[in-house]
């Protein structure tokens, strides 16, 4: 209805252009002529030139209009076919590449398949899990033989070999490590995850995966910290905050800070 509205407006606004055009036309030619306008003569003139504007616009309008609308679904339906041809045709292109492709790729499992340990040498060097060196075992399980199981252990060694995929991360304590601070875990989360954390393939920047890591192991032990607050405080070794354990920058040897049963007394 609103449409219908709006093309008769601009039809009537269009025809008084047009009668107004007609009739200074009409005017102009019989200026300088012994016809005086107003006379029939003139009138005349007006309704030949007015018919002569409006004829092709009332035809463009009611009759070639409706054409074009009656005959736009099929052009759209004409348009959409192409279409479909075009994207079949990209389809077929993009199978036979595929297909070429995994012709390729058969020959080459094939021959991985063949070569045997290269293979699973080709798949360790694109995964993103952590291979942790005999000096970080080793100062891991130095540091926390006394207070942990060898099951717990394997499960942190586990989370460090994890960082760099974020996890997922298990729980390593069973209760709250005694005698232990919150900063000896900050420090040493801090010690060996800066020796592993690889940026290039880490989906998480260092100081977050970090946190995420020792807040899953020791949720107990950490429970007053959120992941915020370890991530910003990771290298924090205020003299005021009680610890144990140091940072050990990452040019220096990792010596484990071995943690007593009955608790350090150092």
């Amino acid at each position: 209805m609103n449409n219908d509205n709006a093309l008769k407006t601009m039809t009537v606004l269009i025809t008084i252009v047009f009668l107004i055009m007609a009739m200074k036309t009409a005017y102009a030619g019989n200026v300088g002529t012994s016809s005086n306008p107003g006379t029939a003569l003139f009138w005349l003139d007006v309704a030949w030139i007015f018919t002569l504007y409006e004829a092709p616009f009332l035809l463009a309008v009611y009759v070639a209009g409706p054409m074009v609308n009656d005959a736009m679904p099929a052009m759209f339906a004409i348009g959409r076919k192409c279409a479909a041809v075009v994207k079949l045709s990209r389809s077929k292109t993009v199978d036979s590449v595929n297909g070429t492709e995994s012709l390729e790729a058969d020959e080459i499992s094939n021959t991985s398949d063949r070569q045997g340990e290269e293979c699973e040498v080709s798949v360790v060097e694109n995964d993103k899990t952590a291979e942790l060196s005999e000096e970080i075992i080793g100062y891991v399980s130095g540091t926390f033989g006394n207070l942990l199981s060898d099951e717990q252990i394997e499960k942190l060694l586990g989370n460090f070999r994890k960082l760099n995929t974020c996890g997922p991360f298990e729980v390593v304590e069973k209760q709250r490590l005694k005698d232990v601070f919150e900063f000896d875990l900050i420090h040493f989360a801090w010690n060996v995850c800066k020796r592993i954390h690889r940026p290039d393939t880490c989906p998480k920047i260092f100081g977050f995966a970090t946190a995420e890591l020792i807040k899953a192991s020791f949720p107990l032990t950490l429970g007053k910290y959120a992941v915020g607050t370890i991530k910003s405080r990771l290298k924090d070794s205020d003299p005021t905050t009680k610890f144990r354990l140091k940072i050990i920058d990452t040019d220096q040897p990792l010596v484990p800070h071995v943690f007593s049963e009955m608790g350090d007394t150092k």
